[in-house]
């Protein structure tokens, strides 16, 4: 079945939304906290609904921990550069995992 974890993306990213604007009127770490869930659900909606089907999990799991990786980077601008390091670090690492699985596929 296609699609199957579009609406799943969707209401994590809204969730992130949610904590962004609530973080707005209590304090910065929430709203970064808000950009790291808006960034997973929205590496889950773009590996299940813009990328080409069937995908194996481990380029599903690239796409959503490079995506996990740039909310890190957007949590580490409001609290520590370290962190901010960090979620460069995911970034490239998920992005290293999706290239490999995707465009070298083992041989069987």
């Amino acid at each position: 079945m296609a699609h199957r974890h579009t609406r799943g993306g969707i209401i994590t990213a809204f969730t992130g939304i949610g904590l962004i604007l609530l973080g707005f009127n209590l304090t910065p770490v929430l709203t970064g906290m808000g950009l790291l869930v808006t960034c997973i659900g929205a590496g889950i909606f773009v590996a299940d609904y813009w990328l080409p089907q069937p995908l194996a999990p481990q380029e599903i799991a690239g796409i959503v921990s490079a995506f996990a990786g740039a909310g890190l980077t957007l949590l580490g601008l409001y609290l520590t550069p370290v962190l901010a390091g960090v979620g460069l670090l995911v970034t490239a690492i998920g992005s290293g995992i999706f290239i490999a699985f995707h465009f070298f596929p083992s041989k069987k």
